[in-house]
């Protein structure tokens, strides 16, 4: 199987309905994922968003948390290697947020590439040296 880094707008389409939460869910068929540690934070947002806005109820944000924790065929990262290049990376492309950017550090540094949802983050990127390093989730 492949290698893919995988970020939150990706992993988040496991659990909320948003546009190719299949092919989201279908990754872990056909590729290794790997993450860093953040994604669970993204994600238990996320979750928690949903349930405040009431596009989800209680028990379905819980057992979604629940199934985020208990998930294991995901590789984590610890985020502290990855600070520097991500705020460096950030600075470089201009971006907004840096946790997008540790993603794209950590598939730099592993030669792995990254999967996204994230439209704008795309389209941050395609005018840059890493533009090849990203895929956008909807071409897979």
């Amino acid at each position: 199987m492949k290698d893919l880094i995988m970020d939150a707008s990706v992993f988040t389409a496991w659990f909320l309905n948003e546009i190719n939460s299949q092919k989201a869910v279908d990754l872990q068929d056909s590729y290794n994922l790997s993450a860093p540690e953040t994604i669970l934070y993204e994600v238990s947002n996320a979750i928690w968003k949903a349930k405040r806005r009431k596009q989800i109820n209680d028990e379905d944000a819980a057992i979604f948390i629940n199934a985020l924790h208990d998930i294991e065929n995901i590789t984590y990262y610890p985020c502290r290697k990855y600070i520097k290049k991500a705020y460096a990376l950030t600075g470089e492309i201009n971006h907004d947020y840096i946790y997008d950017c540790i993603y794209l550090a950590l598939s730099l540094d592993l030669d792995i590439p990254l999967v996204t949802a994230d439209k704008n983050f795309i389209k941050k990127l395609t005018k840059t040296r890493y533009k090849k390093s990203v895929l956008y989730l909807g071409d897979l």
